[in-house]
């Protein structure tokens, strides 16, 4: 079985045709942590959370005055290498990003946090209703036994007629 590198090729970097360090070196700071962000985020299990840390990048390049919005826009649509190895990586929020950082691209994100956000409490319901839930300490295998219990009691004050037994002792 072969070993995993986390330190020079970790996974969650090194599951695309060209490793996101390819991509990452060729930008800024801020706009390589956002492509890193976005990149890994259906990799390392937490999907919203990395999603955000590349929003967080992506408003400070965004708020920035020594960044030209336009930058990356105009390299996806002047140079072919860039755009070849951009869409290599097959995200097209990436692209969105890297296309248009202020407007669409960080419309996109949003979304995506917000879509993110809403898969990760789908799991946490679907892994809440796979739990024994607990009333006052009982499981619901318990509950089913008070129930049990509680219809044969309601069935012994019951008289042949249906009526209720311990009413009629108290007329």
């Amino acid at each position: 079985m072969e070993e995993t590198d986390m330190v020079n090729h970790p996974p969650h970097y090194n599951c695309y045709e060209h490793e996101v360090i390819e991509l990452t070196s060729m930008i800024d700071f801020c706009m390589g942590n956002v492509v890193k962000y976005i990149l890994r985020a259906d990799h390392k299990g937490r999907k919203a959370e990395d999603l955000k840390k590349a929003l967080w990048y992506l408003d400070y390049f965004n708020n920035s005055p020594l960044h030209d919005k336009n930058e990356y826009g105009d390299l996806l649509e002047k140079n072919e290498a860039f755009r070849e190895l951009v869409r290599s990586y097959k995200s097209p929020l990436l692209v969105a990003v890297l296309d248009d950082p202020l407007v669409d691209g960080r419309l996109a994100l949003q979304l995506a946090i917000k879509d993110a956000e809403i898969e990760e409490l789908k799991s946490q319901l679907a892994e809440e209703k796979a739990k024994p839930h607990y009333r006052d300490g009982l499981t619901d295998k318990d509950w089913s036994e008070v129930n049990k219990l509680f219809r044969r009691a309601d069935d012994l004050w019951r008289d042949s007629m249906g009526n209720y037994t311990i009413w009629s002792m108290s007329r």
